[in-house]
C-alpha cells in the first residue's frame, strides 16, 4: 500500500479548513433529503499510530443505539470504516531518547522537584516543537461489515473518498466495487450474541411446531 500525506487525506474527503493531529476528532456532516438519510464521516486520530475514517448514521458523528439505527437504511446498520497506519519517523528517535533519559532520570527528576526554571522551560519548548507525523498508509477497510481484501482496498478507499467529497456515501456501491475481494463478515454490534451459552433449554415440540406453521397432530 502506498503512503499518503495526512494533509492530502483530509483534502480527499473535503476537509481543508481544520488542523488534524493525534487526539483530535473531526466530524464531516453529510445532510441528505428525506427522513433518516443523513450521515456523517468521522475522522478520528484517537490512537497515536492509527487514523480511522468511519461512516455513521446521523449528522453528529455519535454512535447510535440499535433502536435508533433501525430507522436508517441497512447500509448504516453495519460498520463501514477505513484504518490508516500513521508513519512516525520520530518514533525511533523518541525511543532512543527515552532509553537515554532513564540513565539520567534521577538528575532530571531532582531538577523538576527544585522547580529549575531552565528544566521547565526546555520541557515546555519540547512539547510545543513536537512534529506531527505527516504520512499514513492504508491498512484496513470494512464496508457494511465486510472485510475488504488487500487487492481491492485502495480502489474501494478512493471511491469512498470521492463519495465523501461529493457529500453522499453509498456503502452498497463500495461493496459492489470490491467484487470478490471480501474476506469475512463482521456483524454489527446489535447482532452480537447475548444470553447464557451454558444454559440448558427445554424443547417443547407442540409449542415449537406452531412457530413454523405446523399444526399440532
Amino acid at each position: 500500500m502506498r503512503s499518503i500525506t495526512i494533509t492530502d487525506l483530509l483534502k480527499q474527503i473535503g476537509i481543508t479548513d481544520e488542523a488534524f493531529y493525534w487526539g483530535k476528532r473531526i466530524v464531516k456532516s453529510l445532510p441528505q433529503p428525506g427522513s433518516f438519510k443523513n450521515h456523517a464521516v468521522v475522522a478520528n486520530w484517537a490512537e497515536r499510530e492509527k487514523i480511522r475514517l468511519e461512516l455513521r448514521a446521523g449528522l453528529t458523528g455519535k454512535t447510535l443505539s440499535a433502536k435508533e439505527l433501525a430507522n436508517y437504511p441497512l447500509q448504516f446498520q453495519s460498520e463501514t470504516f477505513f484504518e490508516l497506519q500513521v508513519e512516525d519517523d520520530k518514533k525511533e528517535d523518541e525511543d532512543e531518547k527515552g532509553r537515554a533519559g532513564k540513565s539520567g532520570k534521577g538528575s532530571a527528576s531532582r531538577a523538576f522537584k527544585r522547580r529549575d526554571p531552565d528544566a521547565l522551560r526546555n520541557s515546555f519548548w519540547d512539547a510545543r516543537s513536537e512534529e506531527i507525523p505527516a504520512q499514513a498508509k492504508l491498512a484496513r477497510g470494512v464496508v457494511m461489515g465486510m472485510e475488504i481484501g488487500r487487492e481491492a482496498l485502495e480502489n474501494v478507499f478512493e471511491m469512498f473518498c470521492h463519495q465523501v467529497q461529493h457529500a453522499r456515501v453509498l456503502a452498497s456501491d463500495l461493496l459492489a466495487s470490491a467484487g470478490k475481494a471480501i474476506t469475512r463478515f463482521t456483524p454489527p454490534p446489535f447482532m452480537a450474541p447475548r444470553g447464557d451459552e451454558d444454559k440448558v433449554y427445554k424443547y417443547d415440540r407442540e409449542k415449537n411446531e406452531t412457530m413454523f406453521g405446523v399444526a399440532p397432530g
